[in-house]
């Protein structure tokens, strides 16, 4: 704003506001997509990150519970690691904040190194602890990744994809 661009900020603004919006009220059952430019090493790549949620109301010995699981697939093209995709499920009981379990398989095409894995899954555990939740997380080498979500969205024939 301070060096004279405040048309593309107001411009920015809009569009991050649709994107929140669109995450804020999600369709039950359905992907949800965004695609977002992210930098490194000067570079700018695209990420893409689909959603899907699955809210439930259950009675457990007379008191009502929410329930909510979460699917979640991350996929990424990497300069060192190439094509990547991280498939996350995460079961959450509202009656209960410490009860999360968050699994994630990490999918690539070339096999992570032995130091590589140590170093995810040592994020992972220190995630775990400081966040409480519970849960496993496994590595895959892939010809071809077994999800694709851009073919689950184009088949729903739904509006929703941000790009």
């Amino acid at each position: 704003e301070n060096n004279g661009h405040e048309n593309l900020l107001k411009k920015a603004e809009g569009e991050f506001l649709s994107i929140s919006k669109q995450f804020a009220e999600p369709a039950a059952h359905q992907w949800q997509s965004l695609f977002f430019p992210i930098a490194v090493d000067g570079e700018l790549q695209q990420l893409r990150l689909f959603v899907k949620r699955d809210r439930k109301q259950k009675e457990n010995d007379g008191k009502k519970t929410n329930e909510e699981d979460t699917r979640f697939v991350l996929e990424m093209d990497l300069s060192q690691l190439g094509e990547m995709q991280m498939d996350g499920f995460v079961r959450r009981n509202s009656s209960n904040t410490e009860n999360i379990q968050f699994d994630l398989i990490i999918r690539s095409h070339s096999e992570l190194t032995p130091a590589i894995q140590k170093d995810i899954l040592h994020i992972y555990n220190d995630m775990g602890e400081m966040t409480g939740y519970k849960g496993s997380i496994m590595f895959q080498t892939l010809k071809d990744f077994p999800v694709n979500q851009m073919e689950e969205v184009a088949a729903d024939k739904h509006e929703g994809v941000v790009v």
